[in-house]
């Protein structure tokens, strides 16, 4: 969890000393945890006590990029049954949890939108799943560079390194 949404929601942090190691063995040290914080969907149906580490930042906003949502199928759907109805816009990343609550908030029901993109129903909504095709953003590249003609250059060499007599020596 981050230490900006741990302080939003007024949790109470336990100091600690932990070198955590993650992608390509970056580490990072947590001095702060909280211990039996609750999560809960919506309608509180479903609660779970959970521990947290406290990070500074989890990563860069999530999908780094707009996706085209161009999929028939998917603009059918009502966004009120998503977990995440605006899952497709970049955004913080609060906190993440780990594999042992992912696989108890999961629910029967899955609907498969195309070959690249599946919602699984969880306790929260359904999750979207898949890779969705991004929005191709326009870039531009321009390079201009002048540079005088190499007969030219040899030209002025010689005459920078040409030696003038002076006809009374």
């Amino acid at each position: 969890m981050t230490l900006q949404f741990a302080s939003k929601l007024g949790l109470e942090k336990e100091k600690i000393n932990l070198a955590v190691s993650g992608l390509s063995e970056n580490s990072t040290n947590i001095k702060w945890k909280i211990n039996d914080a609750f999560i809960s969907n919506n309608d509180s149906s479903y609660t779970s006590p959970l521990d947290f580490l406290i990070v500074p930042r989890i990563t860069d906003f999530v999908p780094s990029i707009q996706p085209n949502l161009k999929i028939k199928r998917f603009n059918d759907i009502n966004l009120s049954i998503l977990a995440d109805p605006s899952f497709d816009k970049p955004g913080k990343i609060d906190m993440i949890i780990g594999a042992k609550l992912f696989y108890q908030i999961l629910k029967d029901g899955r609907k498969v939108i195309s070959d690249n993109v599946t919602l699984i129903n969880s306790v929260f909504g359904f999750i979207v799943c898949g890779s969705i095709n991004a929005i191709n953003h326009k870039s531009n590249c321009f390079l201009i560079s002048e540079s005088e003609n190499i007969d030219n250059c040899i030209k002025k060499f010689w005459e920078i390194e040409e030696i003038i007599l002076d006809g009374d020596l």
